[in-house]
C-alpha cells in the first residue's frame, strides 16, 4: 500500500498520524496469498510518501528516505533478513520538500519529482505548471499526461479551489488567534507593569515615611542633648522648652510609648 499525501501546513502531522492509523486498521488493505496450497490473506506493508509544501529545519536535501534497520538488541549486530510480521507493523517513508526541489533535474528521481516543482508555477494560474515534455525522461511522460488530464477535470479544479479557500480561511483564523494572543500578552504585561509600579510607589512611600521618622528621631536626640545641657545650667522646664522647643508632656508620651 503506497499512500501519497500532500501537506501545505506544518501542523498536518496529527492528520497524517490519524490517517496512518486508519490504514493500519483498514481490513481492505490485504493481499491474498497461497501458502501450502491454501489461500490466505495477509496485510500489505505500508510505504508513506509525503509531499511537503514547506521546508524542514536543518534538512537541505529535497528528498529524505527514512529506512528501518533490524538490529540484534543483545549483540547489537545488524540483521540482513526481513520478517513479514515486522514489515506489516512498521513502515519506510519518503519525505519530499517541494520548496527544495531543484529546477535542473540531476537524477531519475529528480526528473520525476520535477512534475511537482513549484518553481514552474504559471504566474497566471497557480494551479498549473509550465512544463516542456522534452525536459522529462521518456519513461515519465505518461505520468505527465495523466497529471495533465487530471488538471483538466472540472471536479478536480473545483476541489483545488475549495482547498485554497479552506487553507486561506485556516491561515486567517491562525493569524487572528496569534494576534489575540499577542494582544492578551501585551495587556497582561501592562497589568504586571502597573502592579509593579504600584508596589514600587508603596515601597517608596514606606521608605519616605521611615526616613521621616529617622529624621524626627535625630531631631529629638539633638533637642534632648540641648535640653540636658540647659538642665545642667539649672534652667527651668519652661525656659528649656522655650530654648529648644521641647514639649515635656509630649516627651513623657514618647518615653512611655517606647519611641525614645
Amino acid at each position: 500500500l503506497i499512500e501519497i499525501q500532500k501537506a501545505k501546513l506544518p501542523d498536518d502531522i496529527m492528520r497524517f498520524r490519524r490517517y496512518l492509523g486508519e490504514q493500519y486498521a483498514n481490513k481492505a488493505n490485504v493481499v491474498s496469498e497461497v501458502r501450502d496450497g491454501v489461500t490466505v490473506t495477509a496485510p500489505m506493508p505500508i510505504i508513506s510518501i509525503y509531499f511537503l509544501g514547506h521546508k524542514l529545519d536543518g534538512i537541505e536535501t529535497p528528498v529524505v528516505h527514512v529506512r528501518r534497520d533490524y538490529f540484534d538488541a543483545i549483540s547489537r549486530g545488524s540483521l540482513s533478513v526481513r520478517a513479514h510480521f515486522i514489515e506489516c507493523l512498521s513502515h519506510d517513508s519518503f519525505v519530499i520538500q517541494i520548496p527544495r526541489l531543484k529546477e535542473q533535474a540531476r537524477t531519475r528521481l529528480e526528473s520525476l519529482l520535477s512534475l511537482f516543482d513549484q518553481h514552474r508555477t504559471d504566474p497566471r494560474n497557480e494551479h498549473e505548471l509550465i512544463f516542456d515534455d522534452g525536459q522529462l525522461l521518456p519513461e515519465f511522460r505518461s505520468v505527465a499526461r495523466c497529471l495533465e488530464r487530471a488538471g483538466e477535470s472540472e471536479e478536480i479544479r473545483h476541489d483545488m479551489t475549495l482547498e485554497d479557500e479552506f487553507i486561506e480561511s485556516f491561515l486567517r483564523e491562525e493569524r487572528a488567534k496569534l494576534a489575540a494572543i499577542e494582544r492578551a500578552d501585551k495587556a497582561e504585561a501592562r497589568e504586571q507593569k502597573a502592579e509593579a509600579d504600584k508596589q514600587k510607589a508603596e515601597a517608596d512611600k514606606q521608605k519616605a515615611e521611615a526616613d521621616k521618622q529617622k529624621a524626627e528621631a535625630r531631631e529629638r536626640r539633638v533637642s534632648l542633648t540641648s535640653a540636658e545641657l540647659l538642665r545642667n545650667a539649672q534652667l527651668s522646664e519652661a525656659q528649656i522648652s522655650k530654648a529648644t522647643g521641647i514639649d515635656f508632656v509630649q516627651l513623657d508620651a514618647w518615653i512611655n510609648s517606647g519611641r525614645l
